[in-house]
């Protein structure tokens, strides 16, 4: 675990950390490097594991919730035209998925997996860490929105 870059988010922050966007007890919302395109960001378990089926049941219970939010706050806050989720699994052993904005106005060959190849060319990490700014707002809004709603 201590050399696993997912698990070191909670390091602290530096000009190559990941920007937490949002964390309870069993998922963690950040902007990670490499990957600091503008409304992107990995959805990744507290938990050390590789698989989803290693999760602890309260964390899958609470993934859906947590991936529901975690798109709507990101379509709300850049009027995005599609949310993506990417899963691979081949660089991090670590379970997380890739939430990711495609704006308005990216041209249809770079829809789908080509937005995801393509991504070096569209990161910004100031902007990036801006648009998070917005995403962990409306991450709130609906959490105490639907806490409100459980009551």
């Amino acid at each position: 675990m201590g050399g696993c870059a997912l698990c070191s988010t909670a390091a602290g922050p530096s000009e190559t950390s990941p920007v937490v966007v949002f964390e309870d007890r069993h998922w963690t919302v950040t902007v990670f490097p490499g990957f600091d395109v503008p409304g992107w960001y990995f959805l990744q378990s507290r938990a050390h594991v590789s698989s989803l089926s290693d999760l602890p049941f309260e964390a899958l219970q609470a993934f859906g919730p947590a991936l529901s939010a975690s798109v709507e706050a990101i379509r709300r806050a850049t009027g995005c035209e599609k949310v993506y989720l990417y899963r691979f699994g081949e660089t991090y052993e670590h379970w997380h998925v890739l939430v990711a904005a495609r704006p308005e106005g990216i041209p249809a060959q770079l829809h789908g997996p080509r937005f995801f190849d393509a991504r070096d060319s569209f990161r910004d990490r100031p902007r990036a860490e801006l648009v998070a700014h917005r995403v962990a707002d409306e991450l709130q809004q609906i959490i105490k929105l639907s806490s409100g709603a459980r009551s």
